[in-house]
């Protein structure tokens, strides 16, 4: 009954809205009790970038997947304080590694981060144990040279794509492509800067949002969500829909520049945190000047995302699908 409810939900939603939108994720959580043992640390899988000497990250970062006596896969967390991770240099130099507790997905899954300050010479120990005992192939050994070669580019740091010919194109680098350009598209400003910053002060990045989705799916508001600034007219005639039909849609703007005649009659919404969007079951992701680059971040939540058709794309689009 209440899938049924979240389904007509979606439908009354896009039917107000008057536009296309693609449903691109959705996770559900269910409010289980956490999982009170069965663990097995040999069948447990260890998994990721963090654990390829070749990656070259600001923030490393490698996953554990739970996995219980008989070999299922749990799906549901088995404590926070499951997993217990250690990383050490391979030499008796001293070497500062940042290691935060692993992330509780929620879902029988952890996220792991560790950043480095310094060069570890001989290389790096990673050991990852459940009640003192090893899991999956742990300990894990990191070694080898990191080589970057030198090279010249063109790049730029403004949100609009810039290469529009068909002959004799420039390979520029840009945070954002489109339809009608032939820019090299990078991940943008934002992700770059939270990835360089990430685990240095309080800011979001795509791993922290893994650990604050919010409440479960079944305790979620059920209403579709969105706040941003006046930077696109169809983020204005959003927060006429909501004031149309607030049961449906909770959407305000929280800053304007662009259309500031029209902030009397559209109003102004005050400012929220960015992990409390996601107490809301449906989000909207609207263009702004380009694409929305919190579409990523809204993403990782486990609210499902509402996203509006668009000639803009950031670096990973190709490998979204509806659905």
């Amino acid at each position: 009954m209440a899938a049924k409810r979240s389904e007509k939900s979606v439908e009354n939603i896009c039917r107000a809205a008057g536009h296309r939108f693609a449903v691109l994720i959705v996770f559900f959580s269910t409010n289980v009790p956490v999982c009170d043992g069965g663990l097995s640390p040999q069948r447990c899988l260890i998994w990721g970038p963090g654990l390829d000497p070749k990656a070259v990250l600001p923030v490393r970062y490698f996953f554990i997947q739970a996995v219980g006596s008989e070999g299922e896969k749990l799906a549901v967390s088995p404590g926070k304080d499951a997993f217990k991770v250690k990383i050490t240099s391979l030499d008796k130099e001293f070497i500062r590694v940042h290691v935060p507790p692993p992330l509780d997905r929620g879902d029988g899954s952890f996220l792991v981060r560790y950043r480095l300050y310094g060069s570890a010479v001989k290389g790096l120990k990673v050991e990852v144990l459940h009640q003192g005992a090893a899991v999956a192939k742990s300990p894990y050994i990191l070694q080898g040279p990191v080589r970057v070669p030198d090279v010249e580019f063109f790049i730029n740091v403004g949100d609009w794509p810039l290469e529009a010919r068909k002959e004799g194109a420039v390979p520029i680098l840009s945070w954002c492509g489109s339809t009608e350009t032939r820019d090299i598209v990078l991940p943008t400003y934002e992700v770059t800067h939270s990835t360089l910053e990430m685990m240095r002060g309080v800011t979001n990045d795509l791993l922290s949002v893994q650990g604050n989705t919010g409440p479960p799916w079944a305790n979620k508001t059920e209403r579709a969500f969105f706040r941003g600034r006046d930077s696109r007219e169809e983020r204005l005639q959003l927060v006429s829909l909501s004031k149309a039909n607030p049961d449906l849609l909770d959407a305000g703007i929280t800053a304007w520049f662009f259309f500031r005649d029209r902030e009397k009659d559209v109003g102004k919404a005050p400012l929220i945190g960015f992990f409390d969007f996601f107490k809301y079951k449906y989000q909207v992701n609207v263009d702004g000047t380009v694409a929305a680059y919190r579409f990523p971040y809204l993403m990782l939540g486990n609210s499902l995302v509402l996203k509006q058709d668009s000639q803009f794309y950031e670096h990973f689009y190709s490998r979204l699908r509806a659905g």
